[in-house]
């Protein structure tokens, strides 16, 4: 007897990471990486103020490469740019995510996205794949039951996983930061052996 168990459970996001995009424009490679520098530590600075670990904060990649930009509908080079994505993971408090993202906006000119997610999310998608395995136990003793059979040993599982999401988002300073719940769905199948 093959079976499909389900479930799905909404969980209250508890930590978010948040990316954001610094960069430098200088006339020359060394100037762009000055400037950028500069920028970082204020950056860093900001973080440590307002009560977060700058050790904390991860590069995600840097570049420091020639600018371009368009003029008279033509590609002109103009300087050098110094670019880096840093992300930083905290505790989900919304009100400490608005004021960072806020100053930071407001001090750096960055772009800021971030992404909420369960701390513990391998414990809370066990719990939901738990009660897909027993959604497909109660279904087969049902349908058992029905046919006058008895459920014997379980002869194969076949299950895929797939990925939790909670949204992305892109902030400009903006007080708009409504939480998003991170919904999990479990599918297994299994088969058991009647008699």
């Amino acid at each position: 007897m093959r079976i499909v168990g389900t479930a799905t459970k909404k969980f209250s996001p508890d930590t978010a990471i948040i990316y954001m995009n610094l960069d430098a424009v200088g006339k020359t490679a060394d100037l762009a990486k000055s400037i950028f520098t500069n920028k970082a530590t204020l950056l860093t600075n900001i973080i440590k103020q307002l009560g977060f670990n700058p050790e904390d904060l991860r590069t995600e990649h840097f570049f420091v490469d020639k600018n371009y930009e368009y003029n008279n509908n033509k590609r002109v080079q103009n300087g050098f740019r110094a670019d880096c994505t840093y992300s930083l993971v905290i505790g989900l408090d919304y009100s400490a995510l608005e004021q960072l993202i806020t100053s930071l906006s407001q001090a750096l000119e960055m772009r800021i996205t971030y992404n909420v997610m369960l701390k513990e999310a391998e414990k809370e998608e066990q719990s939901v794949l738990d009660l897909a395995i027993a959604d497909a136990r109660r279904k087969a003793e049902v349908v058992a039951k029905s046919c006058g059979v008895t459920l014997g040993e379980i002869v194969g599982i076949n299950y895929e996983d797939s990925p939790s999401f909670a949204g992305l988002r892109a902030v400009n300073g903006e007080s708009n930061l409504a939480p998003t719940d991170v919904t999990i769905t479990k599918t297994i199948e299994l088969m058991w052996e009647i008699k």
